[in-house]
C-alpha cells in the first residue's frame, strides 16, 4: 500500500504553472515505472488516474498521495524528490484540491443529502409522541458508519426495504402514542413469595422459601442466568416496583431431598448486589441489599407484558451439590418477603402523544349504527413485542365535533414539530387530503388521522436533514445543533432563537450549546460518542473462551460495569473540560465493588458508580487501559496485539494501518503454551510487505499484553496444554487454569523504548495533540454528518493551536466545532 501511494498528477490537473514539466519528468521518473498498465504494484495503476476536476471519485487517492508525498515517505528512497521538487508538487496538487472543494461545496454543498439515523430517529419519535421508553431503533435500517460514526451521508443508502422497514416503524410508533380506551386506573399488586413466580432454567431448586420468603442461592455450576419472576402488566408505561428483602445466609440442608419442614434463615454477613431486570434483556435498577431487611423501589418504564428476572451477581458459587452432604454447611443468600408493582403512573389522560395526534376528541363505543366503518384494532406495547388491545366493551373510536377542520390545525402542528421548521398551507393541504378521502370513505377519525400521520414520517422531510448550499439559516441551525448536542429534536427555547436569527449570532450559538451541555439530554450525544468513537457497542461481540477464562463466563455484571466505567469516564471529560492527554493516562477512574474487585482495587463497596483516586504507579488510569477496551480489541478466544495495535492506531491516534495485503496470511495465537504470540510476530515481520506495518502495528499491542480478555491484569498467558496448574476463586467455586509462558509487554514508540504499560502511556500522552485532532475530526463528522475535506484541515490545524495550552479540553473541542465553516454551512 505504501509504494501504491506514490505520486503522479495529470497536466490538466496541475494546469499550466511553471512547475508542470517538472513534476511530469518527476512523474515519469519515480512512479509510472512501478504503477503502470503491466506492473500496478499494491493493485493500483497511476498512469490513467483522472485529475482531481475529472473524477470526483479519485479525490480519496490523491488525498493520500498529498499525505505520503508531504510527509516524505513517497516516493521510495532511490527516486525521492529534492525539498524543491517536493515543494513544488504539494503546492500545486493542494491547489486543485482546495478548488475542488470549492467548487463542490457552491454547487451541492459539503454534505450531501443525508437521512437521521437510527438513534436520531428513536429519540426523535419519542419526543414527537411523548412515549419516552419507545424502542423505535429495531424496525429502521442499520446504520453504516465512517471510522465509527453512524450519521455520515456518504455512507448512506435507500433502498426498497429500506423503505418498507421505515413503513413498519411509522405504524409501530404511532400505535404506540394511541390511547383508545378509558384512563386505567392504577394499581398497587403485591406478590407474596410462593406467587413471585420464581423460576430458574438450569436448576430448579436454586430457591426455595425459609421463614415466609423467598431465598435465592448460586448454583454449584458456572453458568448462572436469572432467576424470573412475575408478568408485568399488559399496559406500557410508568410503573413503580417494590422489593422488600434482605441479604441472608441459609443451610445447605434447605435444598436436600428431605429438607426441613421449616427451614431457618440467618442474618447475612455482608451486603448483596440485586438487579432487577427483564428475562433476557435490559436490566432496570440495581439495588445493594443489607443483612437488615427493608424496602428498596424504583421508577421504571415497561413495555407491557413483560417477564420480569432478578441477578444475584455478588453470591458466591456453591461447590457442592445440593442432593449430596448431610453436614449443615451455611451459604450466602438473597431473601425476598415480597415485591409489588404499582402502576401505571398517569401524569394526564390521554397522554400526551395521543393529544398532539388526536387533539381532545371524545371517546366513543363503536357500533355497527355509527355512520364509521369498524375501527382498526392497535397494538399494545411499546417493545418488540406487540398484541392487540382488547377492552371491555370496545372497539372505541374518537368522534370529534369538526373533524375535517380538527385535521388541518392537527396535521400542520405536528407537521412543523416532525419536518423541524415551518410548513406552507400547500404543505398541509397536500398531506390533509389523505385524511379526507379517509373521512370520505366512512373511515373512522383516529385511522383517517394515521394515514396522515403515516406518511408524514415517511416522508423525506422528515427521515432527511435538508438544507440549502450556503451559510444555513437560524432554522437550520437550530436543528444541526440539537441533533448534534442531543441527537433529537429542539426545544422550544432554541426553535424561537432559530426563527428570530438570534442563532446565527456566534456568541448566543455557542452560549446555547453551553447550556444545552449541562442538560442531561446532552447524555445521549457523550454516551453516543463514545459508543462508536471507542467501538463500545461491539463489547457484546465476542465471549471469553470458558478453558481458558472460566471465571469470566456469563459474567453480564462485570461487561455492564466495564461500559458504565467507560461512559462515566467520558462523561466526567466533557463536564470537566479534561484535556485529551487523560484519556491516555489519569490518576482516577469510575468503579462499582464488582469492577473494583476486577481490578484489584480495595475499598469500593455496593453497585453505585463512583469517581475512585487510583493508587500511584496503577495502569488503569485513562480511557487506554479500561476493561470494556481489552474486551473490545480482543477476540474472545485470548488476545491479539495485532488487533489491539490496530485499535489503538484507529480509536486513539486516528491514524490507521493500511489493509494488509492480500497473502498477508492471518496469525493465530498458540493456546497450548508453546510459543508466544510475540516470537510468532517475529516470523511475521521479517516478511518484508509485512514488515513496515507492522512497525505501526505491534508496539502499541505489545504493551496491552499484561492484559487479558476482559481487561484483568496478568503477568502469563494461559495455556490449555503446557503450563503451570494453578487455582482461582470466584466466592467457594474452584476453577482450574494453567499459566503458560511470560508476558512481555516490552517495545519501542515513536523510536523510544518503553518496558511495560505505564512507560508506554508516557510516551504515547506526549501525541496529545494527534489524539485531540482524532477527536476533533470524529467531532466534526458527527456534528455535520460530512466527512472531512482537504481544505477542512487547515481550520481543524487552527482550533488546535487555539487550545493547545489548555491541553486540548474535551469539551473546548466540542465546542470549537460551531465556529467553523463546517458547521456554519451545508
Amino acid at each position: 500500500m505504501a509504494m501504491a501511494l506514490c505520486c503522479l498528477i495529470p497536466s490538466a490537473a496541475i494546469g499550466q504553472s511553471e512547475h508542470t514539466k517538472d513534476i511530469k519528468m518527476l512523474v515519469q521518473e519515480s512512479c509510472v515505472d512501478c504503477h503502470d498498465a503491466d506492473v500496478q504494484k499494491g493493485n493500483i495503476r497511476l498512469d490513467n488516474l483522472p485529475a482531481v476536476d475529472e473524477d470526483p471519485v479519485s479525490i480519496t487517492t490523491w488525498l493520500k498521495v498529498y499525505d505520503k508525498v508531504e510527509a516524505g515517505e513517497m516516493p521510495p528512497k532511490k527516486k525521492r524528490f529534492s525539498e524543491e521538487e517536493k515543494n513544488a508538487f504539494t503546492t500545486a496538487l493542494s491547489k486543485e484540491l482546495r478548488e475542488f472543494d470549492a467548487i463542490s461545496q457552491r454547487t451541492q454543498g459539503r454534505v450531501p443529502l443525508r437521512r437521521l439515523s437510527s438513534k436520531e430517529y428513536e429519540n426523535i419519535i419519542r419526543e414527537l409522541l411523548s412515549v419516552p421508553g419507545l424502542d423505535a431503533a429495531h424496525y429502521v435500517p442499520a446504520d453504516s458508519d465512517y471510522v465509527g460514526i453512524d450519521n455520515v451521508a456518504d455512507m448512506q443508502e435507500l433502498s426498497y426495504n429500506q423503505i418498507a422497514q421505515y413503513l413498519e416503524a411509522a405504524e409501530a410508533s404511532l400505535q404506540a402514542a394511541v390511547a383508545l380506551f378509558y384512563k386505567p386506573r392504577p394499581s398497587t399488586k403485591r406478590y407474596p413469595p410462593k406467587r413471585l413466580g420464581a423460576y430458574r432454567k438450569a436448576f430448579r431448586n436454586a430457591f426455595t422459601i425459609a421463614d415466609n420468603k423467598l431465598t435465592l442461592i448460586k448454583e454449584p455450576v458456572e453458568a448462572q442466568g436469572p432467576w424470573t419472576l412475575f408478568t408485568t402488566p399488559q399496559q406500557p408505561g410508568y410503573y413503580t416496583i417494590r422489593l422488600r428483602a434482605q441479604s441472608a445466609r441459609i443451610s445447605n440442608n434447605a435444598f436436600l431431598p428431605k429438607k426441613p419442614a421449616s427451614p431457618k434463615l440467618l442474618p447475612g454477613k455482608e451486603n448483596q448486589t440485586v438487579a432487577i431486570g427483564i428475562a433476557l434483556g435490559r436490566i432496570l435498577k440495581t439495588f445493594d441489599l443489607t443483612p437488615e431487611t427493608d424496602t428498596y423501589e424504583c421508577k421504571v418504564w415497561l413495555h407491557g407484558g413483560e417477564r420480569l428476572c432478578i441477578r444475584c451477581p455478588d453470591l458466591p458459587f456453591r461447590n457442592t451439590r445440593f442432593a449430596t452432604g448431610t453436614k449443615g454447611d451455611i451459604w450466602e443468600a438473597v431473601a425476598i418477603e415480597w415485591a409489588e408493582i404499582e402502576g401505571p403512573l398517569i401524569e394526564e389522560w390521554p397522554p400526551k402523544g395521543h393529544q398532539a395526534l388526536f387533539g381532545n376528541a371524545p371517546l366513543k363505543r363503536w357500533t355497527p349504527d355509527s355512520g364509521y366503518l369498524r375501527p382498526r384494532a392497535i397494538a399494545a406495547g411499546t417493545g418488540e413485542k406487540r398484541q392487540p388491545q382488547s377492552f371491555p366493551g370496545g372497539p372505541y373510536f374518537l368522534d370529534p365535533e369538526t373533524p375535517k377542520e380538527d385535521s388541518r390545525h392537527l396535521l400542520k402542528a405536528f407537521m412543523e414539530k416532525a419536518y423541524r421548521r415551518q410548513v406552507s398551507n400547500d404543505e398541509v393541504t397536500v398531506m390533509q387530503k389523505r385524511v379526507l378521502n379517509a373521512l370520505d370513505q366512512k373511515i373512522c377519525f383516529q385511522d383517517a388521522m394515521l394515514i396522515g400521520y403515516k406518511a408524514i414520517l415517511c416522508s423525506p422531510d422528515f427521515l432527511f436533514i435538508t438544507e440549502k448550499p450556503g451559510r444555513l439559516s437560524g432554522n437550520e441551525l437550530a436543528n444541526r445543533l440539537s441533533l448534534y448536542l442531543w441527537r433529537s429534536l429542539p426545544d422550544q427555547r432554541l426553535i424561537n432563537l432559530g426563527r428570530s436569527g438570534e442563532l446565527e449570532n456566534t456568541s448566543t450559538l455557542l452560549a446555547e450549546a453551553r447550556r444545552m451541555l449541562r442538560d442531561p439530554k446532552a447524555n445521549h450525544f457523550i454516551d453516543d460518542f463514545a459508543d462508536q468513537w471507542l467501538e463500545l457497542d461491539a463489547i457484546h461481540a465476542t465471549a471469553p473462551d470458558n478453558k481458558l477464562y472460566p471465571e469470566y463466563y456469563n459474567d453480564g455484571s462485570l461487561v455492564e460495569s466495564l461500559v458504565k466505567e467507560t461512559r462515566n469516564y467520558v462523561r466526567e471529560m466533557v463536564r470537566n473540560n479534561l484535556p485529551a492527554s487523560k484519556i491516555v493516562d489519569s490518576d482516577f477512574t469510575f468503579l462499582n465493588e464488582r469492577l473494583a474487585k476486577h481490578y484489584n482495587i480495595p475499598g469500593v463497596e455496593g453497585s453505585r458508580f463512583r469517581k475512585v483516586s487510583l493508587p500511584a504507579g496503577s495502569v488503569r488510569g485513562g480511557i487506554l487501559t479500561h476493561g470494556s477496551m481489552m474486551k473490545i480489541s480482543a477476540n474472545g478466544f485470548t488476545t491479539s496485539p495485532i488487533k489491539r495495535g490496530i485499535w489503538v492506531l484507529e480509536r486513539i491516534l486516528g491514524t490507521p494501518p493500511p489493509p494488509p495485503p492480500p497473502n498477508a496470511g492471518a496469525i493465530e495465537p498458540d493456546t497450548r503454551g508453546a510459543v508466544t504470540i510475540r516470537e510468532q510476530l517475529e516470523k511475521h515481520r521479517a516478511i518484508e510487505s509485512c514488515a513496515g506495518c507492522h512497525r505501526m502495528i505491534d508496539p502499541p499491542g505489545f504493551a496491552l499484553e499484561s492484559f487479558d480478555v476482559m481487561g484483568g491484569y496478568r503477568t502469563h498467558y494461559r495455556s490449555i496444554d503446557k503450563g503451570t496448574k494453578k487455582r482461582i476463586f470466584r466466592g467457594d467455586f474452584r476453577f482450574e487454569i494453567k499459566l503458560g509462558l511470560p508476558v512481555d509487554a516490552t517495545g519501542e514508540f515513536s523510536g523510544k523504548p518503553f518496558a511495560d504499560i505505564n512507560s508506554f502511556k508516557k510516551l504515547i500522552a506526549k501525541e496529545d495533540r494527534q489524539i485531540a485532532r482524532n477527536i476533533l475530526n470524529r467531532l466534526l463528522i458527527h456534528a455535520t454528518g460530512g466527512i472531512a475535506t482537504f481544505s477542512d484541515r487547515a481550520v481543524l490545524e487552527k482550533i488546535l493551536d487555539e487550545h493547545e495550552a489548555e491541553g486540548y479540553g474535551f469539551q473546548s473541542l466540542i465546542l470549537s466545532v460551531l465556529d467553523t465553516p463546517m458547521f456554519l454551512h451545508k
